[in-house]
């Protein structure tokens, strides 16, 4: 590649190129552009037009030089001359209150950014998981926003996925001894501290309606948490537990079999006075105390995220769990920005939850 009589000076076609490779690597600041060497070779001259190119890019802010290393692209351009980018956000469904305020956080931000967001529903199905995690490429995402399926922690995908270094964020779960960035709630220190705030309120027999921790990391970390308290506060009271699959289903669509679970649970554990619940417990739970004429007051429940129709449960004391699903997509997606565009390492966000007190309709 040589000058040519006529046209613009060589030192503006290395310039251009240049230009060209910054585009191109735009989302990797790990991008080392070539060295002036290597410039020089390619178009059959001296350094002097390849300095000269090179310093006019550092000081219009596109590049920067680190001694001994060589040139990258500087962040703030990266940021500010990107061209469209496009995110990809894998979830089970978005349907529910938690992941329709995920949804809405990770929106928030990256309409900040101008950042397209293309939501694929998985339904809980792994395959359909599989398919769309290795359809990314072809689709053009620079990252992925991955709500893995409720069960099976790992698979070949994943794993694959994790490997090939893609930019990837786990939204509302993380992936223990995966080198990979995630932001949720902690689920061990959410039924720590809700067996905590029950103890605090006089209550020694607490029981747990969650959903099945078999072969599922956060679910078996929300037991543990949940056992580790019940030693702490209430260490001459043995665990109350039950175990369901309630996810895929409804609020308004339960079967019996679940009211009829959770009525044997309660029926099993007289002495219980608190209850930690998946949101879905809480109206088969609702249903079997006032079938059974229970008075206002004996029962304390602390519920995970929203229920519908919650208001309706007000004469128990009814505490809401809120996990911040809104905050955790917002700061799923500022992650992901962070790593695809400023090269940040990767982090893993633990989002506070806090305890809301419902009364009459209220928020307290």
């Amino acid at each position: 590649m040589r000058n040519k009589v006529g046209t613009e000076p060589l030192y503006k076609q290395i310039k251009g190129y240049l230009m060209t490779l910054i585009q191109q690597n735009f989302h990797n600041q790990r991008y080392r552009l070539p060295s002036e060497n290597q410039i020089a070779t390619q178009f059959g001259t001296s350094r002097i037009p390849v300095i000269q190119a090179m310093r006019e890019l550092e000081e219009e802010g596109k590049i920067y030089r680190v001694q001994g290393s060589g040139s990258f692209i500087k962040n703030d351009y990266a940021e500010q001359n990107h061209p469209e980018m496009r995110f990809g956000l894998l979830i089970p469904q978005a349907q529910s209150h938690y992941c329709t305020e995920m949804i809405n956080g990770i929106r928030a931000y990256l309409n900040q950014h101008n950042i397209k967001l293309y939501v694929c529903l998985t339904d809980n199905d792994p395959q359909q998981e599989k398919a769309f995690i290795e359809s990314i490429h072809s689709m053009q995402f620079q990252g992925l926003l991955l709500f893995p399926v409720l069960h099976g922690t790992y698979n070949n995908t994943i794993l694959n996925l994790v490997i090939s270094k893609f930019p990837v964020v786990f939204v509302a779960r993380n992936m223990p001894h995966l080198n990979v960035s995630s932001v949720f709630s902690d689920p061990y220190n959410q039924a720590f501290r809700a067996v905590e705030y029950l103890a605090q309120l006089g209550h020694s027999n607490i029981g747990i309606i969650s959903e099945v921790s078999q072969g599922n990391y956060f679910y078996e970390n929300r037991r543990r948490g949940y056992e580790s308290a019940m030693q702490q506060y209430c260490h001459n009271k043995a665990p109350a537990i039950t175990e369901i699959a309630f996810f895929g289903k409804s609020e308004s669509n339960l079967p019996q079999d679940v009211a009829d679970h959770v009525a044997a649970f309660i029926d099993s554990h007289p002495d219980v006075t608190a209850f930690i619940a998946s949101n879905l417990a809480v109206t088969p739970i609702y249903q079997y105390l006032v079938a059974h004429h229970v008075p206002a007051g004996k029962f304390s429940i602390l519920v995970y995220d929203c229920a519908e129709k919650m208001d309706a449960f007000n004469y128990q004391h009814l505490v809401v769990i809120d996990q911040n699903p809104y905050q955790i997509g917002y700061a799923a997606a500022e992650q992901l920005y962070k790593q695809v565009v400023r090269n940040e390492p990767l982090r893993n966000i633990d989002v506070p939850e806090q305890f809301i007190v419902k009364t009459t309709g209220k928020s307290e």
